[in-house]
């Protein structure tokens, strides 16, 4: 509440406005001034009326833009409203009419933009004069706590077939193979361990598809029921009838994660941060309770512990435990990438059984390694599908004795 009467002390309304002709200038924007002995002046002056646009603009009652306040110092940025993906699709599932289809047409417009400025434009002018790209990557820059990466940018990638550009990615062995490790649900996985949420445990244990459970009920494909998945295990209740029972069932059904989605809200509103079993900690001084019950900031509150221990813990892990058994195998293939909660490298002709092996276990030793750097008891199976093929695009699943 302090936050946004600070808001409207600090910022004045905008209001629509209509345009019409300058008479003075009759829209041109400037004039020609006569001299006394009628002749006129070579140079043209600015209209003042005008100020040199050629229209006169009128303000209307009606105010512009969509009248949208921002609820906190996390909505906004040193210009103005964040614009961010994960600002703009929260909002946008929060959102109804105009300003839904504006904040859609606005992310999809960001993410065709990255894609042909990012990928496609960064990927060329960035490889080298010998085809190499090497991307730099950096630690402590998400506020997750993954890795990133720019010059170009090889981290925030879509998945799969929806992003061709990866066939122009492949070995610099003649011969050689892209090789891909990519954890099953492993922020589902994840999520349920901190929870110990029984049901999930079971459904683990049974192999139940939760992506595929999501599309039977919603009516989607697997890859497009995943973003329905991760909205309720992140707090996320808005959208379409449909969706938003399918999020209510989703918590009914998976007590224990809703659970601790209010321990969680409580710990960072009574200490204004949250601490997960690795030790990584995250900090919300402005957290505070809502008349609804819950907290603000509630989706990075729920959502931050799960994406940090997944992809800032668990995917670093297995990429040391990978990195340490090519080391002793002396094999000439690379670790060259990783990418949410999957692990590429460059494969040396000859060598793609034993990489595959290496993969394996690397990722399989996840637990074990959970336990000897933290003390960690992960009681979730962790599982994962190995791909292979000549460019990053192209790739088919594999698997290994």
């Amino acid at each position: 509440m302090q936050f946004r009467n600070l808001v409207k002390i600090h910022t004045e309304p905008v209001y629509k406005t209509t345009a019409s002709q300058c008479l003075h200038c009759v829209g041109k924007g400037v004039i020609r001034k006569i001299k006394k002995d009628g002749s006129p002046y070579k140079k043209y002056t600015k209209c003042v009326d005008c100020d040199g646009e050629g229209f006169i603009y009128s303000k209307m009652a009606k105010l512009a833009g969509f009248n949208q306040v921002p609820k906190s110092v996390y909505d906004v940025s040193e210009g103005g409203f964040k614009t961010d993906k994960i600002t703009l699709t929260k909002l946008a599932a929060e959102s109804e009419g105009e300003l839904k289809e504006f904040l859609e047409a606005i992310v999809r417009y960001n993410a065709i933009d990255t894609y042909l400025y990012t990928f496609i434009s960064g990927i060329k002018e960035h490889t080298d004069t010998n085809g190499m790209l090497h991307p730099k990557f950096m630690q402590a820059v998400t506020a997750t706590g993954r890795l990133s990466s720019r010059d170009p940018n090889f981290q925030n990638q879509p998945r799969g077939q929806t992003f061709p550009i990866r066939q122009v990615v492949k070995s610099r062995f003649s011969n050689g193979k892209i090789l891909e490790i990519d954890f099953a649900q492993l922020e589902f996985r994840t999520a349920v361990f901190m929870a110990q949420d029984e049901q999930g445990m079971e459904d683990v244990k049974n192999n139940i598809d939760v992506h595929q459970y999501t599309a039977d009920i919603i009516g989607v494909s697997r890859q497009d029921a995943k973003a329905h998945t991760f909205k309720p295990l992140y707090g996320g209740v808005t959208g379409t009838e449909d969706e938003k029972k399918y999020y209510r069932k989703f918590l009914e059904k998976y007590k224990g994660i809703k659970k601790w989605h209010d321990e969680l809200q409580t710990q960072a509103i009574k200490y204004k941060f949250i601490k997960i079993p690795t030790g990584r900690q995250y900090s919300f001084p402005y957290a505070e309770r809502m008349p609804w019950g819950g907290s603000s900031y509630g989706t990075q509150i729920k959502n931050y512990p799960v994406q940090g221990f997944a992809t800032a813990d668990i995917v670093p892990l297995a990429c040391i435990n990978i990195y340490k058994l090519m080391k002793e195998q002396k094999v000439k293939s690379l670790l060259v990438n990783t990418v949410h909660d999957s692990i590429v490298a460059d494969v040396y002709p000859g060598e793609e059984n034993i990489m595959g092996k290496i993969f394996k276990e690397g990722t399989h030793n996840v637990i074990q390694s959970l336990k000897e750097y933290y003390n960690i008891d992960f009681n979730v199976p962790l599982d994962t599908e190995l791909k292979i093929g000549y460019n990053w695009l192209d790739m088919k699943e594999v698997l290994v004795a």
